[in-house]
């Protein structure tokens, strides 16, 4: 049976390391360890690197290099590194500087064995959760043409004026406009990738989860040490669709991300966080202002950030990002159409794209398919996909009353319509709802189109 989590063990003294690893493998453990050890500090980083392990446990107190020079190598070679320091008795002053330096936790000598145990199993459910909610700075498009294709050249200035403060940041704009992007770019400036980034999707976690996974379990005193507010560290925690925030969490992420002189009333368990906080909204800044909780929408003052709709951006606009996505589609797939002719450009300026960024790029890609060999995309293959219902978000609402009696392939048809709709013309989104790849939707979308 494979392990189910990889644990790196260094201290200098054999003894210990003996004992550390007997406390994780003995009958008593539920979790199955796979354990790497070292007497030798200087080959941590290199073990690391090899063996990729969820956890390290770290003596401090070693000689000729110490815990702290240990940790900081860690941290530089893996910024998300999951360390648990292991001090003297009662040396606060250690346990102070190894969590101020990224240590997730400490524990002092000697230890008890279920101890230890119970502190690398919370640190394991830290390093799940803290994955499950990553996102990748490291990702974004190096081509700076490319994002300001994507958000605008106003939007990319603001963010970089923007980026020389912590304070919190909004960004608004409708489904579609890439305020992703937007976040990610923004903690890329302030932190380049040596810092956490991480997302939770508000609207997609129940509400009465969103506390927990925010702040974590209430009943316990260290509650602020357990959700992603502190997996955050000095990185950025992004909440999209903050709107879906229930008005508990909003008042108490007000106050964790809150002015100095907020911060002054707080609970210990509501401590200013180290990160910083963004969110995004699809609904406008007045609407914002009025359903959400007087001082979370203080954090965000004087200046929210807003992404234009692709429809506002005008012809150029429209037509630059065209030629972006057309670029990389062709660069991810060595075929099809690089180019737009004028008549191709003409329509997509035109066109009001509901659907924004994501429905442009689904008619590229679907355009693609009706160019077949040719190097340049038409008018007529960019009016073949506006022009079908079937394929884009321009489809009838499916009428209230609909007769039972309907073949397999009008309700299937129906079906795929309604949850591109409900996607708002995003064919990934509508792929992964309807649990098919994005090529079988496409052929689905062909195939039963009127």
């Amino acid at each position: 049976m494979s392990a189910e989590a990889r644990l790196l063990i260094v201290d200098d003294d054999p003894a210990i390391v003996a004992g550390l690893v007997a406390a994780f493998t003995g009958p008593s453990n539920d979790t199955r360890y796979e354990i790497t050890s070292t007497t030798n500090a200087a080959d941590a980083v290199a073990l690391y690197q090899a063996h990729d392990p969820h956890v390290v446990i770290l003596d401090v107190g070693m000689e000729p290099l110490d815990g702290f020079g240990v940790l900081a190598a860690l941290r530089r070679a893996d910024p998300d590194a999951c360390v648990i320091m292991l001090t003297g008795h009662d040396d606060v002053r250690a346990a102070v500087r190894a969590m101020r330096e990224g240590a997730e936790n400490y524990l002092t000598k000697p230890y008890e064995a279920e101890s230890l145990r119970l502190t690398v199993a919370k640190a394991l459910a830290h390093v799940q959760l803290s994955r499950q909610h990553r996102l990748s700075a490291a990702q974004l498009p190096v081509d700076p043409g490319t994002v300001e294709a994507m958000l605008t050249a106003p939007v990319v200035r603001l963010l970089e004026i923007m980026a020389r403060k912590r304070s919190p940041l909004l960004v608004v704009g409708e489904a579609g406009t890439a305020k992703q992007l937007a976040a990610t770019l923004s903690h890329r400036l302030s932190h380049g990738t040596s810092e956490p980034l991480l997302q939770v999707q508000a609207s997609r976690t129940p509400a009465d989860g969103l506390e927990a996974l925010l702040f974590g379990e209430t009943e316990h005193a260290a509650a602020k040490d357990r959700g992603l507010v502190h997996l955050a560290r000095r990185g950025t925690l992004f909440v999209h669709l903050a709107e879906a925030l229930p008005i508990s969490v909003q008042a108490r992420l007000a106050r964790v991300y809150g002015s100095s002189d907020a911060r002054d009333n707080n609970t210990a368990q509501d401590a200013p966080a180290r990160s910083r906080l963004v969110v995004s909204s699809r609904a406008t800044l007045g609407e914002f202002k009025q359903r959400m909780q007087r001082e979370f929408v203080h954090l965000f003052a004087p200046l929210p950030l807003h992404i234009p709709a692709l429809r506002a951006r005008g012809r150029d606009g429209i037509v630059a990002l065209a030629h972006v996505l057309l670029r990389d589609q062709f660069a991810r797939t060595g075929t099809g159409p690089s180019q737009l002719s004028e008549g191709a450009q003409d329509l997509l300026g035109a066109h009001t794209w509901p659907g924004n960024i994501p429905e442009l790029e689904d008619c590229l890609s679907m355009a693609a398919l009706q160019a077949d060999t040719r190097d340049t995309l038409s008018a007529d293959d960019i009016r073949a996909v506006l022009q079908d219902p079937g394929l884009l978000v321009v489809t009838p609402e499916v009428r209230q009353e609909t007769p039972v009696l309907r073949t397999l392939a009008q309700v299937e048809q129906e079906h795929v319509a309604a949850v591109i709709r409900a996607c708002q013309g995003n064919v990934s989104e509508a792929a992964r709802v309807l649990g098919i790849t994005r090529t079988t939707l496409y052929k689905r979308m062909r195939d039963i189109a009127p």
